[in-house]
């Protein structure tokens, strides 16, 4: 999941996203691999509907022709958009074999969020580690 805001492109981001699911990490990458901001809020409460509507159009068990499969989440600042995100990626770690949660309030915070899940991942090995920017492409190319 990544949080998006003015300063990120979202074909930049739908793009990334794409080459995420194309890599078929199963191959090299330590699976389940989960990597989420926070863990969970057990003062969240309500906004069931929000969450079911997450889970309806991202739910992997879908046939979807295996179709590449986007939500944003928009409104004011305080509405707990974030809650709500965070909230479903923490009760869905069952059906993903991957999960991370990507800053994206700079392309500096992109590559650091993206070479942090290559490590976790154990696709950045050596010097290879050493480079935000050689981990991070690890991940988008698989």
């Amino acid at each position: 999941m990544i949080r998006m805001t003015r300063q990120a492109s979202s074909a930049e981001m739908f793009f990334v996203m794409k080459h995420l699911k194309d890599t078929g990490l199963s191959v090299e990458a330590k699976l389940p691999c989960h990597m989420i901001a926070n863990a969970l809020n057990l003062r969240f409460f309500g906004r069931s509907e929000e969450v079911a509507k997450i889970g309806d159009t991202l739910n992997p068990e879908k046939d979807d022709d295996d179709q590449l499969k986007v939500m944003a989440t928009y409104g004011l600042g305080g509405v707990e958009k974030t809650q709500i995100a965070l909230h479903y990626a923490n009760t869905s770690l069952k059906l993903y074999d991957a999960i991370t949660w990507i800053s994206s309030e700079t392309q500096i915070k992109i590559t650091q969020g993206l070479s942090s899940f290559a490590k976790k991942l154990g696709l950045a090995k050596g010097d290879d580690a050493k480079d935000d920017s050689i981990a991070s492409a690890k991940v988008q190319t698989g």
